[in-house]
């Protein structure tokens, strides 16, 4: 989506390649065999057949874990609130009511499931914790969300956010208490992992999108941010930022040296840079939608972050 638009994009390009169909052939190690086992022969014939539109279900698409096109929800809302919430998709006018329901969004990814869809961007607002804990009903149905993606074989992109909108309301919360947010939001995130594709740096301005505008636009104070967004997320699953720029400059503030720049040395561990993807929300809006890149050239030993993007997305997600 444009920077500071609202999401309406139904379906987005998730951060993989498309498709692809791989046969490996080669030698498989196997144990030597005991006394007792039957023979082993040296070798074997296998035909593929592979699909054919004519099989049963032969013109669905395959199922695609982690890749290729996904849905966009709002996830743990109360059930049938209108203020705040997206109209419904298209293909469930006059099928569903208009408040919120985990009923919707669901028939949507399974609109889609045919198509091979597999992971839907789900948005999850604490708008109204900005001056206090986030309530355990809000924890509950979080959790809630979570069991319906596991029985439905799907994962999200999960984002936390405050801002719904400009201007904000009520005010967003400080850096302490988004900080105590991501402390409580920890062992939930952990318990699902499972269920997480990758999380989304949200919670600073609109949207969870990082604005320049932002109401945290210290950069220690975003470093705090990101880093508490690092603890909260468990390893193996992949934090994604908007910006590399964000990327870029608030790592080396998080890690007290300069930024290292991934390559096959140091890809895939723990550091910041290892855990650190990327995600730009205009990529289909060419030829402006790379103008995020070209404002976010800091710190200026690297260069056009864009080709930085280039090298590091062969690690980590896009």
């Amino acid at each position: 989506m444009p920077p500071g638009a609202p999401p309406r994009a139904r379906r987005a390009l998730a951060c993989a390649p498309p498709f692809a169909l791989v046969c490996l052939l080669g030698a498989v190690a196997t144990p030597a065999p005991r006394q007792g086992d039957p023979p082993v022969p040296e070798s074997a014939t296998l035909r593929y057949r592979g699909i054919r539109p004519t099989d049963p279900n032969g013109r669905r698409g395959l199922r695609n874990p982690e890749r290729g096109f996904r849905t966009e929800t709002l996830i743990a809302e109360p059930p049938g609130r209108t203020e705040g919430v997206w109209g419904i998709p298209a293909h469930l006018w006059n099928r569903v009511g208009p408040g919120f329901s985990r009923v919707n969004w669901l028939a949507d990814l399974r609109r889609f499931e045919p198509d091979g869809v597999t992971l839907t961007q789900a948005y999850c607002y604490l708008t109204e914790y900005h001056d206090g804990p986030i309530a355990d009903a809000k924890l509950r149905s979080l959790q809630h969300t979570f069991d319906a993606l596991r029985e439905a074989g799907a994962k999200c992109v999960l984002r936390f956010a405050y801002i719904k909108d400009y201007p904000a309301h009520p005010e967003p919360p400080t850096v302490e208490r988004m900080l105590q947010h991501m402390q409580q939001l920890r062992p939930i995130v952990a318990r699902n992992a499972d269920m997480i594709h990758t999380v989304e740096a949200g919670f600073v301005a609109a949207w969870g999108e990082w604005h320049v505008n932002a109401h945290v636009i210290d950069a220690d104070a975003r470093a705090r941010l990101l880093d508490g967004i690092l603890r909260m997320t468990p390893p193996g699953v992949f934090v994604q930022v908007r910006y590399p720029g964000i990327k870029t400059g608030l790592v080396p503030r998080i890690a007290l040296r300069p930024y290292r720049p991934l390559s096959d040395e140091v890809a895939f561990g723990t550091t910041p840079e290892a855990r650190i993807g990327h995600h730009d929300d205009g990529v289909l809006t060419a030829p402006r939608g790379m103008e995020g890149y070209a404002y976010a050239r800091e710190p200026a030993e690297l260069g056009d972050l864009r080709d930085l993007v280039r090298s590091e997305t062969l690690f980590v997600p896009m």
